[in-house]
């Protein structure tokens, strides 16, 4: 399935753990550090730069930082209003916990701001290491009915417009029977 998935914010208190980590939102002359970051531990995702270079902008990227490094980082508010990510923890740091404790920062940043729910864009479980599971597992997530990538935010991309709908049954449901 390929979709967006939704994370209720008010299910905060299944959150926390001390991982004696530093999260933080970035400051300002951090900017290269986390972008030396991003061109080392994520060089294959090209838009990631833009979307946290926004994030470092309005103030809604936060870092996570272990003896002084940077080996996470977070954004919120960058795709769109309410849309969690980039998210991304340095390879070395994975299956610690500080993935956890990072998303759980910045839903929290989000609840603060005023925000009910969290979208977390164009999530696919078609593919190895997909952060799925991760999300349903860590946030209660769940995916939005009949929100492919077409019919969301992203059908602005201009790189989706080439993309074919064809086979896509779930738009014919949504207009015969809706929600």
């Amino acid at each position: 399935m390929t979709g967006d998935m939704i994370i209720n914010l008010y299910l905060r208190e299944i959150w926390r753990q001390d991982l004696s980590i530093s999260i933080r939102q970035i400051f300002p002359s951090d900017k290269q550090h986390v972008m030396n970051f991003m061109d080392r531990e994520f060089s294959n995702e090209k838009g990631w730069k833009m979307e946290a270079e926004r994030g470092w902008y309005n103030g809604t990227l936060l870092i996570v930082v272990k003896n002084e490094e940077i080996i996470g980082f977070i954004c919120y508010d960058c795709t769109g209003q309410g849309y969690l990510g980039p998210f991304g923890i340095s390879e070395k740091y994975r299956g610690q916990g500080i993935g956890k404790e990072l998303l759980y920062a910045c839903l929290d940043a989000m609840k603060i701001k005023g925000y009910g729910y969290a979208v977390v864009g164009y999530v696919s479980d078609d593919r190895v290491g997909s952060p799925t599971e991760f999300y349903k597992k860590v946030a209660k997530a769940e995916y939005i009915p009949f929100s492919n990538p077409h019919y969301t935010l992203y059908m602005n991309k201009v790189t989706m417009a080439d993309e074919t709908l064809a086979g896509y049954d779930e738009l014919d449901h949504f207009r015969k029977y809706g929600w």
